[in-house]
């Protein structure tokens, strides 16, 4: 059984959605401290090629001593924030583009939710993406919910290994970024039959039309969203499914 095990993103790169397509489980991994620096609550949109608008829902709060799943988006800054987003949204789609059309409903859509758990809500927004481009839906589980089972010590690469061992994965794949860090673990995933693979990152972005509007170092954690704004939904949608 394949299965991935990743922190719950805001509106991720299209490598987060190769995983959701092609594993049988998918855990969030939402019982970690916050990186005030990551992607849980922001990400960036490909406007022109020489322009890249960032876009972030403000944390309450926000902590690195305190878990994701701990957290709670600012409600006084929602509103005030998704129009912002819905404002780019709409500049991509000034040449009414039905896909991104489109997309401007989920975004309002997400702007409506009751949700404001950093981790409920990010889980979310990427299962409706997900379902929005047809792809296929994995059996969802979250890490902080599994804990019960792992015992609250156990951290890193052997909270990963033990996760595989819960739900019986026999194939472990991840991001191409993890393979500084999880291939030093080699023997130990082989010791417990679980096969490591990780999704070419590059292979995918040569395959949208637009993967030379931004820089090679931004280009890989460009919004889910902007691949939509830019390729047919029908390229997106394929791209997402290809990881080998």
């Amino acid at each position: 059984m394949n299965i991935a095990i990743v922190q719950p993103y805001l509106l991720p790169f299209l490598p987060y959605y190769q995983l959701l397509s092609n594993v049988d489980t998918f855990i969030f991994l939402d019982d970690v401290n916050l990186n005030k620096t990551s992607f849980i609550n922001r990400n960036r949109i490909v406007l022109t090629t020489n322009e890249i608008l960032p876009f972030n829902l403000p944390i309450k709060n926000k902590s690195q001593n305190r878990k994701i799943c701990e957290h709670c988006y600012h409600d006084s800054y929602w509103d005030e924030s998704w129009m912002r987003i819905s404002n780019i949204a709409k500049r991509k789609a000034s040449d009414s583009q039905s896909i991104a059309l489109t997309l401007l409903s989920l975004v309002e859509e997400l702007r409506q939710s009751k949700l404001r758990n950093v981790a409920e809500f990010n889980i979310m927004s990427l299962l409706k993406f997900l379902d929005y481009a047809g792809a296929k839906t994995p059996h969802i589980m979250r890490s902080s919910l599994l804990r019960k089972f792992l015992g609250d010590n156990l951290a890193g690469v052997n909270a990963i290994l033990a996760l595989c061992s819960l739900v019986k994965a026999d194939r472990y794949i991840n991001p191409a970024g993890g393979v500084s860090l999880y291939m030093p673990h080699y023997n130990h995933f082989l010791e417990k039959n679980i096969d490591l693979h990780f999704v070419d990152i590059e292979q995918c972005l040569s395959k949208l039309s637009h993967a030379d509007a931004a820089s090679s170092v931004l280009a890989p954690f460009i919004s889910c969203s902007d691949n939509v704004f830019n390729d047919s939904l029908q390229l997106f949608t394929r791209s997402a499914r290809e990881y080998l």
